[in-house]
């Protein structure tokens, strides 16, 4: 029976120590959840405050601008219909080039 006594001390002494490690594993998990609560209401808060700063960005560029129609204008200046009228201009000059060369080479043709 002597031998039993050491052994239950040393048993009652691995659960007091593992009860103990299940509490501080608990308390480490509801930290973590609410770190993460905390982090996920923070980047909400960042996200909306990106979105107003953008939104008064937005505001404040177009006050300054003398269009008359301001939503076709990009905040960053650029007009997407100015940059489409552009780019068919260069297409069409390219395009007429091409027929241009065209013609000279079917009157050289016609002309030997």
């Amino acid at each position: 029976m002597s031998a039993i006594k050491p052994q239950k001390n040393v048993i009652d002494q691995l659960q007091s120590r593992g009860d103990q490690f299940n509490r501080l594993l608990i308390q480490e998990k509801q930290r973590v959840l609410h770190l993460q609560s905390k982090l996920k209401s923070m980047n909400n808060s960042i996200a909306a405050t990106r979105k107003k700063n953008k939104e008064m960005a937005t505001e404040i560029m177009n006050t300054n601008m003398s269009t008359p129609k301001p939503a076709y204008d990009r905040v960053d200046g650029i007009n997407p219909t100015k940059l489409v009228e552009s780019n068919q201009k260069k297409i069409v000059k390219h395009l007429e080039g091409r027929l241009g060369k065209a013609h000279v080479r079917r009157n050289q043709v016609e002309c030997e």
